[in-house]
């Protein structure tokens, strides 16, 4: 009695308390406690009193029964501090959103991010790195809001007001998603520099033209714009074979031999170097009889309709009265151009598709495929409509992007360096792709819009990726016959009249832009000077007059 012990089922220490009336031996009450045991029965705190046969195990009760408060308030603890780090854990849970930082990436991102700092030019940021998520505690979330009890239906008046509210809403959700027109202007070179930059030794051995041009581009730093107009007025292609060994020469100088192998010729425009037709031929002017009596008869009205044609639409700024110092006499069926080496080639490209439209004899011994009525849009539609599936995830040099898309598709593209230039660009800026199985078309349009940027068709199997001002800018003359669409006296006139109320009004001529259209009756055909863009526009729009039957008369 009066020691602290084991229990054997539970192994709980429990103090025996005496029954009522017990007293110890002599001996026992003589016996001194030892003072490393259990404490006497008198310094003993009250304690729970268990009625069970227990064996002893002094140094561990006597530790239990002296701390018991201890070991409680040790437990209690034990259990708030449990309970309380649950509690951190969920409220932390409701509350770990990520910060919110205010910027403008790519509508797929799914954190925004702020731009790094830098500066901006024209509303259009800088060229900034790949975003990543920032580092930021997360800050703390409003509590949900009560749900407003349900209200009776509003009336129509409210109802529509909700209706344009919620159109307003999608529609600033649709603009904040469109990304800025990312920029990266090219660094500033020592043009003259560079062409005079010492060069060993080039030896090129049935190299294309195109890998040519990009050696020395790569050999000198400078951007080398292969001008695509040129080089089809002249019959030559990208990948023409180049062959040449020069020792102890410049950049300038090699330059130059390779573009005359196909003569072109190296320019320097607005610290620019373009490959394109030689001063000569853009410049120096030169008298060319034109013989027309095919196209116009022994009628003098009909000589002096077609001069007046050929001023309205080839190369209008090119003449007297229009900016020039070209010039168009009729005379004795024949028709007295003076005009540069470049302007007389468009102006026999006209006469010969104007043949053509007619049904007459080319008088011309070039290829006859440069005269084919085949818009160029057209003539590359097989190429456009090429399926590319494309996986540029993380941003990539547009560049990069554009040598796949050629290789993949087996086409030639070649970058206007002088117009990205001129829109304070360059193809090093950086942009994702991800596309499967689309057309060429639709991929070319995803990759350059959010650029600022366009593409041209110049050949069946030729693009060119030039800035969206540059390809506005850029007249181009096509052929569209229409003689099935056409079924009364003044169709024609109204299928014209309809024809520029569809497609970008401000851009004809009666409205004060450069954009022109004449239907010639004899070929019953529309010949149309507009930007590649808009005369896309204008193929659709006779397409679906086609297809409805050609009822442009009504």
């Amino acid at each position: 009695m009066g020691q602290i012990l084991e229990c054997p089922k539970c192994r709980s220490m429990v103090l025996i308390a005496p029954p009522p009336g017990w007293a110890p031996t002599a001996v026992a009450a003589a016996t001194e406690v030892p003072t490393s045991g259990p404490p006497p029965l008198d310094r003993v705190a009250d304690s729970a009193v268990l009625d069970l046969e227990l064996t002893g195990n002094s140094w561990l009760s006597a530790i239990v029964g002296g701390n018991v408060w201890l070991l409680g308030g040790v437990g209690l603890t034990f259990v708030v501090l449990i309970v309380g780090a649950l509690g951190w854990q969920w409220t932390h849970a409701t509350q770990s959103e990520p910060a919110v930082v205010r910027a403008d990436p790519p509508a797929a991102t799914a954190m925004k991010t702020a731009p790094p700092p830098g500066p901006q030019s024209g509303g259009v940021s800088t060229p900034q790195a790949p975003p990543v998520a920032p580092s930021v505690m997360p800050l703390p979330v409003a509590p949900p809001e009560a749900k407003p009890a349900k209200a009776d239906p509003p009336v129509a008046k409210d109802a529509a007001k909700n209706a344009t509210k919620a159109d307003k809403t999608e529609e600033e959700t649709k603009q904040a998603k469109q990304p800025e027109t990312k920029k990266l202007p090219p660094p500033p070179v020592d043009v003259a520099a560079r062409m005079a930059d010492v060069l060993p030794g080039i030896e090129l051995s049935d190299v294309p033209l195109v890998r040519a041009i990009e050696i020395l581009a790569d050999v000198s730093t400078l951007p080398i714009t292969l001008d695509p107009d040129a080089m089809r007025l002249l019959g030559v292609t990208p990948r023409d074979p180049i062959s040449l060994r020069l020792d102890a020469t410049t950049i300038g100088r090699a330059l130059q031999a390779v573009a005359a192998r196909r003569g072109l010729a190296a320019t320097v425009d607005n610290g620019q170097v373009i490959v394109t037709l030689p001063a000569e031929q853009r410049e120096t002017l030169r008298t060319v009889p034109y013989t027309v009596s095919d196209l116009t008869g022994d009628e003098k009205a009909a000589a002096a309709e077609l001069a007046a044609l050929l001023r309205r639409l080839v190369a209008p700024d090119s003449w007297k009265g229009g900016g020039g110092r070209g010039t168009v006499e009729p005379k004795n069926r024949v028709l007295t151009v003076t005009q540069s080496r470049e302007v007389h080639r468009q102006v026999l490209v006209f006469c010969e598709k104007l043949r053509n439209a007619r049904q007459k004899p080319l008088r011309s011994h070039d290829r006859p495929e440069q005269f084919t009525l085949t818009t160029r849009t057209g003539q590359a539609r097989a190429m456009l409509d090429r399926p590319v599936t494309v996986n540029f995830h993380e941003p990539a040099p547009l560049g990069k992007i554009l040598d796949f898309l050629a290789n993949a598709t087996d086409s030639d593209i070649l970058i206007d360096h002088a117009a990205l230039a001129a829109a304070e660009t360059s193809d090093g800026v950086e942009t994702s792709l991800t596309v499967e199985k689309r057309p060429l078309r639709a991929v070319l349009d995803e990759l350059l819009h959010p650029l600022g940027l366009a593409y041209r068709a110049v050949g069946s199997n030729v693009l060119q990726v030039t800035s969206a001002e540059a390809a506005d800018e850029r007249l181009e003359l096509e052929f569209y016959p229409v003689g099935r669409r056409l079924n009364g006296a003044n169709s024609a006139a109204k299928l014209v009249e309809r024809l520029k109320a569809a497609v970008a009004i401000p851009t004809w001529n009666d409205a004060g832009g450069p954009g022109e259209v004449y239907f010639d009756a004899p070929a019953q055909c529309l010949i149309v000077l507009q930007s590649q863009p808009l005369q896309a526009a204008v193929e659709r729009f006779l397409a679906a007059k086609g297809r409805s039957g050609g009822e442009t008369g009504k």
